[in-house]
């Protein structure tokens, strides 16, 4: 079994047959296409701090309204991490420089959503079954019908951003769910925001139907019913 991440990453061979035009759309919305929502955030970090100080952004917007304290999301924010392949994780504790960071991301991510989904509950961590080799995996956050892809890193959206929220539409709609029928990136660093219809997405990079690509996904990953 293999994650959606690590799929996005090595299937170049689907992604370039179905998504040929994706490449060229991604430097579209980079060139202006996406909204401008706040201001850049300008901070020097080390580069091996930002996983953890994004994981903690995510995980305040996460527990707003529970009444955990900062240390326990902190906690929370490495053992997430610490589950993720790959991902060193630096251990020293979070100054308050860092700290201040992170609450203003969390600000930002808890802005749009309800931007996007005024008096509605959102589900972080949206779980996806798994679907022939494709592991059970879980989104960043789904507000209504929209499912955002959070990256609040210093850089430009990226092909790979967009990859993993087609992924987690084709398991939503391999499950017979279908419940995402908007697709988002928002980088609360970088202050931009991308919102697109995954119906147009689709068609706009593959000039194919969300049918006609999904029967090609269900293909590249062994469809043999939905896993667990």
């Amino acid at each position: 079994m293999i994650t959606p991440p690590t799929f996005t990453q090595t299937h170049s061979s689907f992604w370039k047959e179905c998504f040929p035009a994706l490449e060229s759309y991604i430097r579209v919305v980079n060139s202006g296409a996406y909204e401008r929502v706040f201001d850049e955030i300008e901070i020097t970090i080390e580069p091996s701090r930002s996983y953890i100080v994004s994981e903690v952004a995510f995980c305040i917007a996460k527990n707003k309204g529970s009444g955990k304290n900062i240390e326990n999301i902190i906690e929370e924010a490495k053992s997430r991490l610490a589950s993720i392949p790959r991902v060193e994780i630096d251990d020293a504790p979070m100054n308050i420089s860092e700290t201040k960071f992170a609450e203003r991301l969390a600000d930002r991510l808890d802005f749009m959503i309800q931007h996007i989904g005024p008096l509605t509950t959102p589900v972080f961590d949206p779980v996806f079954k798994g679907c022939g080799a494709l592991a059970q995996s879980h989104g960043d956050v789904l507000v209504k019908e929209t499912l955002i892809e959070v990256k609040s890193v210093d850089r430009a959206f990226r092909a790979t951003d967009y990859r993993q929220l087609l992924t987690y539409a084709f398991l939503d709609y391999a499950s017979g769910s279908s419940q995402i029928k908007q697709i988002a990136a928002l980088n609360p660093r970088k202050g931009i925001f991308h919102k697109a219809s995954l119906e147009q997405l689709v068609f706009d990079t593959s000039a194919s139907s969300m049918m006609d690509v999904q029967n090609k996904f269900l293909a590249a990953i062994g469809f043999g019913g939905v896993s667990r």
